[in-house]
C-alpha cells in the first residue's frame, strides 16, 4: 500500500538527487562561460578544472539513480511510476485526491495520474540514447574504471536535457498532488559564481596596483608630478 508518508519520502529523496544535478550543471555553465579576460585567467586555475569534472561526475551518477531502469536503483522514476499506477492508495492519498477535485489541473483520480505517467514515460523514451550513454559511463568509468573502453561522448548540453526532464517530471507529479511551488530554480547559495567574481576582482586590484606603481616609477611621470 502506498501511503502519503511514503510518497512524500519519495519526493524528498528525488528532490535531493535532482538538486545536486541542477547545482552542478549551473556551475559547469558558469565555469565554461567567463564574462571577461579576468575571469578567463582565474578559471585556468586547477581548482576550477577539478570543480568542472567533479560536477560532471555528480551529474552522471545522480542521473543514473533516477533514469536507470534497474532494480539496484532504489529511487528511480520507473519504480515511482509503478507504485503510483498499481499500488493500493491509503486513505490519506485518497483524501488528497478528493480535495483536488476542485481544480482541473490537479490529480483527482488514479486515471489522471496514469495519464501523466504515460506522457512522462514517452519523454524519457525519447532521451534513451543519452540515458544509455550516462549509464555506460557510470558502469565502465566512474564505478569500475575501464581505460580500454570506447567512451561515449556525452556533452554538457545532453546532460542538461536530462536534468531539465528530471525537473519536469518531479514538478509535474509533485505539483499535481500537493500544489507546491515549482522547485530547483534557486541555487544561488551553491553557485561557483561568487568565488569567480571575487578572485577576478582581486586580480584586477593587483593589476591596478602594479600599473600605478609602474607609472609612479616612470621618469616621465616623475617629471610631470614635480612640474605640476
Amino acid at each position: 500500500m502506498l501511503t502519503n508518508e511514503d510518497l512524500l519520502n519519495w519526493f524528498y529523496d528525488l528532490k535531493k538527487i535532482i538538486f545536486d544535478t541542477k547545482i552542478s550543471i549551473d556551475n559547469i555553465k558558469r565555469i565554461t562561460h567567463p564574462t571577461n579576460d579576468l575571469e578567463k585567467h582565474v578559471l585556468k586555475h586547477g581548482f576550477f578544472h577539478y570543480v568542472y569534472f567533479q560536477s560532471r561526475f555528480t551529474i552522471v551518477v545522480q542521473l543514473c539513480k533516477i533514469f536507470d531502469e534497474n532494480d539496484n536503483q532504489k529511487r528511480n522514476f520507473f519504480k515511482l511510476f509503478n507504485k503510483l499506477s498499481f499500488d493500493k492508495y491509503d486513505e490519506s492519498i485518497i483524501e488528497i485526491l478528493k480535495m483536488n477535485e476542485v481544480s482541473n489541473h490537479l490529480f483527482a483520480k488514479r486515471k489522471d495520474i496514469t495519464n501523466e505517467i504515460n506522457l512522462l514515460t514517452k519523454e524519457i523514451e525519447i532521451q534513451k540514447e543519452i540515458i544509455d550513454k550516462i549509464v555506460f559511463l557510470r558502469d565502465k568509468v566512474y564505478a569500475h574504471s575501464d581505460p580500454d573502453s570506447n567512451l561515449p561522448d556525452v556533452s554538457n548540453q545532453e546532460l542538461e536535457v536530462l536534468i531539465d526532464l528530471a525537473i519536469k517530471i518531479y514538478n509535474n507529479l509533485f505539483y499535481k498532488f500537493y500544489t507546491g511551488t515549482l522547485m530547483f530554480e534557486h541555487t544561488t547559495d551553491w553557485k561557483v559564481d561568487y568565488p569567480i567574481k571575487a578572485l577576478a576582482k582581486l586580480r584586477k586590484e593587483r593589476l591596478d596596483q602594479l600599473s600605478n606603481k609602474s607609472n609612479k616609477n616612470n621618469p616621465e611621470t616623475i617629471y610631470k608630478s614635480r612640474n605640476f
